[in-house]
């Protein structure tokens, strides 16, 4: 009790930040009703101010991955069609039971549910209920309630916690190409699914000799403050490194020893060289919170009075062509031309604005 005091106050140290200058830490953010856990690396600047140095890709480790596990195990004790029946039937208790098993993932020891009523009546339709269980392992019959062996509630985190490991394990090892000497020297858990036991007492386990771990009291309110906190000063995340290289299409006067054949373009009489990707931001770089870059594009044809701009991102550092494999448009916005050339600021927020609605969204994540 002592030692978990210890850390929560020192959670609450770490989160102020106001004396941690040049400590890395990676959040590890695990939403409790979420498909995903998020994982994001910062270092403290001077003054408290954050550089957000990696964010990992997309995965499903989270915690509706153990309700999948819960779920799935209940349709083996009820067999027979008895747990589709219910499930077709009732799904509105479906959704109470899984609600309910929300507060048993919390816990580290044998756990009970109560059996729904309809439940009972439909698994009594084909035999008496007791016997459901007579061949599942894990699993008992305790007078109108449904008793889950610790071992097998752990079980249902065995996809989920090798899946945290092994993403932990490649970003505590990885070459941030970050500034020297940067240790990490904690491991922040928050959101709703933080509050799992069993997923602290694993965490401590593969992580905790190296590492600091720490968990906030109250996990799942970490999250919100962390975005009230951002929305009243966005200045807080001063740096993010870029997770992409981010480019727009352009032509380009037509090399044959450069370019594709299939690329050339003839406009006028003039060779252009199509669908080039000419990079505005490249992976890895950092871009201040409130920083802004200025691009000059050239139009093609001396009348056009406006020009269409489209946005691609790709994780590779230098990609050819817009159209190569692992590039992905994101938007498109037009710039009205004065003259012959157009000038326009493209920010985080500036090139989001320029958008059409159903992609500003997206265009808010650039970076």
């Amino acid at each position: 009790a002592v030692d978990m005091l210890m850390k929560q106050e020192e959670t609450k140290d770490l989160l102020n930040n106001h004396h941690r200058n040049g400590k890395g830490y990676v959040v590890v953010d695990c939403g409790g009703n979420y498909e995903t856990i998020d994982f994001t690396v910062h270092k403290v600047m001077e003054g408290g101010s954050l550089k957000k140095l990696y964010e990992a890709p997309k995965n499903e480790l989270g915690g509706q991955t153990v309700d999948k596990k819960f779920k799935v195990f209940l349709k083996e004790i009820f067999s027979n069609g008895v747990w589709d029946e219910y499930e077709q039937s009732f799904p509105s208790e479906v959704q109470k039971i899984m609600y309910d098993f929300i507060c048993l993932k919390q816990l580290d020891e044998d756990v009970q549910i109560n059996c729904p009523f309809n439940l009972g009546m439909l698994a009594e339709e084909h035999k008496e209920i007791e016997t459901f269980f007579d061949s599942v392992e894990g699993a008992s019959w305790d007078d109108g309630s449904i008793r889950i062996s610790r071992e097998k509630l752990k079980s249902f985190y065995d996809e989920s916690l090798q899946g945290i490991t092994e993403s932990l394990g490649e970003i505590l090892n990885k070459d941030l190409n970050i500034e020297k000497n940067l240790k990490i020297d904690f491991i922040l858990l928050v959101g709703g699914f933080a509050e799992s036991k069993i997923l602290q007492k694993h965490i401590n386990e593969q992580f905790g000799g190296e590492h600091k771990i720490l968990c906030p009291v109250r996990p799942q309110e970490a999250i919100l403050r962390g975005a009230v906190e951002f929305g009243r000063n966005p200045k807080i995340v001063t740096f993010r490194r870029s997770r992409f290289t981010y480019g727009v299409a352009v032509l380009k006067k037509f090399d044959e020893s450069e370019h594709k054949q299939e690329k050339k373009l003839i406009a006028d009489g003039k060779e252009w060289c199509k669908d080039i990707f000419k990079i505005l931001l490249e992976v890895g770089q950092d871009v201040a919170w409130d920083e802004t870059k200025e691009h000059f594009l050239n139009a093609a044809d001396p009348k056009q009075t406006q020009m269409s701009v489209r946005l691609f991102r790709t994780e590779k550092k230098n990609p050819e062509y817009v159209d190569d494999s692992g590039v992905e448009e994101i938007g498109s916005f037009v710039v009205k031309l004065c003259r012959r050339r157009t000038e326009e600021l493209i920010g985080p927020f500036k090139a989001a604005a320029s958008l059409s609605g159903s992609l500003i969204g997206r265009a808010m994540k650039l970076i």
